[in-house]
């Protein structure tokens, strides 16, 4: 995929994590659960390290990269190697399907600047 040659203020980053298949589930509860594979192509991290970030970004970018519980610590090695600093963690909080609970997906705030605005957003999530 060719990217436009410009820089950008805001970038939001929602790579194609690797997770395996779908529907895992213990064989011994749930017997006839099919496992499917993922509906789309994922990256390793290495891969999602050499994305063009840096080249993409304005001197004062902010990023937004979404993660989950999994990579989070590696989600912060990748923002370190695409020179950013952290700024804030956005949780957002999806409406359960059926009898799930919450489910939480991570954004993790980055800038490139020396300083950054934050402004405090408070939330309630209620079913």
């Amino acid at each position: 995929m060719e990217l436009p040659n410009k820089k950008y203020k805001v970038i939001y980053a929602d790579p194609p994590w690797k997770y395996g298949n779908w529907g895992k589930a213990n064989p011994k509860s749930r017997p006839n659960s099919k496992v499917y594979p993922m509906p789309y192509n994922t990256m390793n991290i290495t891969e999602i390290k050499s994305l063009p970030i840096k080249s993409l970004a304005e001197n004062n970018c902010e990023l937004y990269l979404w993660t989950t519980q999994k990579y989070l610590p590696i989600a912060f090695q990748i923002i370190e190697f695409w020179e950013f600093k952290y700024c804030q963690t956005l949780i957002w909080c999806k409406k359960p399907r059926r009898y799930a609970s919450v489910v939480e997906e991570i954004h993790i705030r980055h800038t490139k600047a020396r300083t950054s605005i934050v402004h405090n957003v408070q939330f309630s999530y209620s079913r």
